[in-house]
């Protein structure tokens, strides 16, 4: 299964933005979740000039993201956010 799944939507601005969704379902330890979400925004940190600007992305982490190693999350976001057409050519 999945640990990571993409929503977007275009926005009217000259620039993209980025937020984050962990739910306590999957972890109640926010340790645990905050590590999720570091490891996850430190992949879109180090893509941010390879994604389309003018778009609203969500990033909705789930259980296993914090145990997944950094090159398993950057493989799995830069497939969603290619079939997403979110990448620039």
């Amino acid at each position: 299964m999945a640990f990571l799944t993409l929503k977007y939507r275009p926005n009217e601005l000259s620039y993209s933005r980025v937020g984050f969704v962990v739910s306590t379902k999957t972890d109640k330890r926010a340790v645990v979740r905050n590590r999720a979400k570091r490891k996850v925004r430190e992949v879109i940190r180090l893509n941010w000039s390879k994604i389309t600007t003018g778009y609203d992305i969500m990033v909705i982490i789930r259980k296993g993201a914090d145990q997944e190693a950094q090159a398993e999350i950057k493989g799995l976001l830069g497939n969603l956010l290619e079939r997403a057409a979110l990448l620039k050519s």
